[in-house]
C-alpha cells in the first residue's frame, strides 16, 4: 500500500492548449475507462491513452482531480459526481493530481511533448507530511512558505490555531514561534534547526503533560 502524494498545481500555457486539455480532462468521467484499473474513470492512464501515450511506460498511478485544493489522505482521492476541471480563460489552469509516492516527472514531461507551451508548478505532500516542496516562484498557487498549528493550547491568533506566512514574513514567523516557545529564536536561524528545535521543545512538553498538543510547523521547501 503506498503512501499518497497529492500536488496542488498552477499549468501555465497558451489558452488553446488549455482548453483542449480542459476538455480532454472534462471527458475523462464521461467515457468507460479504456482499460481495467484500480481507479475509476478519472485514472491518470485514460488520459495518457487519450494522449496516444503508452500506459504501461509512463508512470500514472493515480488521479486527475479537478479540486485545485485537494489533500492527501489515506487513499487516492477521487473526484465528487459531476466535479468538473472549472477554467475561466485564461493563462493559468489549477487542478490536483494523486499518485503514488510521489508525483512522477515523467507524467509531466510527457504531457508537455503533447502540449508544448505548458508549464507546471506546484506544492506537494503525502498523508503523513513526510515532506512539503513547492515548485511556484510566482505564487500562481498561493505564497504560503511557513505555517504554525497550536492547538488548544494556545490562543495566539485571534482564536485562530493556524496561521500561515509568506516567504517575505519570515521574521514574523519566527518571532510567533518565540512568543509560542517562550524563549528566544534568532532571526537567522535555519529551517533545519527550527524543525529540531520544534521536536525538541514539543517532547519537553509531552514529558510534562502527556495530554499536550503538539505545536505543528511545516515549512514548504523550495524545489
Amino acid at each position: 500500500m503506498p503512501n499518497w502524494c497529492v500536488a496542488n498545481l498552477a499549468i501555465r500555457g497558451d489558452k488553446k492548449e488549455l482548453k483542449k486539455f480542459v476538455d480532454m480532462a472534462n471527458r475523462l468521467p464521461e467515457t468507460e475507462s479504456r482499460v481495467p484499473n484500480g481507479f475509476g474513470r478519472w485514472w491518470l492512464g485514460n488520459l495518457v491513452i487519450d494522449l496516444d501515450g503508452d500506459w504501461e511506460n509512463i508512470p500514472c498511478r493515480g488521479n486527475l482531480l479537478p479540486n485545485p485544493w485537494a489533500i492527501a489522505t489515506w487513499t487516492c482521492p477521487e473526484p465528487e459526481e459531476g466535479e468538473k476541471v472549472e477554467w475561466d480563460g485564461g493563462e493559468i489552469l489549477r487542478l490536483s493530481v494523486c499518485m503514488a509516492w510521489d508525483v512522477n516527472p515523467e507524467f509531466f514531461e510527457f504531457l508537455k511533448t503533447k502540449f508544448l507551451s505548458f508549464e507546471f508548478f506546484y506544492k506537494k505532500t503525502d498523508e503523513f507530511g513526510s515532506f512539503h516542496l513547492r515548485h511556484d516562484p510566482g505564487n500562481l498557487i498561493d505564497g504560503t512558505a511557513y505555517e504554525i498549528y497550536v492547538g488548544a493550547n494556545y490562543e495566539i491568533f485571534g482564536g485562530d490555531n493556524r496561521n500561515e506566512y509568506t516567504a517575505e514574513q519570515r521574521n514574523l514567523f519566527v518571532a510567533d514561534l518565540s512568543r509560542i516557545l517562550n524563549e528566544d529564536v534568532p532571526e537567522d536561524i535555519s529551517d533545519e534547526d527550527i524543525q529540531n528545535r520544534i521536536e525538541t521543545w514539543n517532547a519537553k512538553q509531552m514529558e510534562k503533560d502527556e495530554s499536550f498538543d503538539a505545536v505543528e510547523v511545516t515549512i514548504w521547501e523550495n524545489k
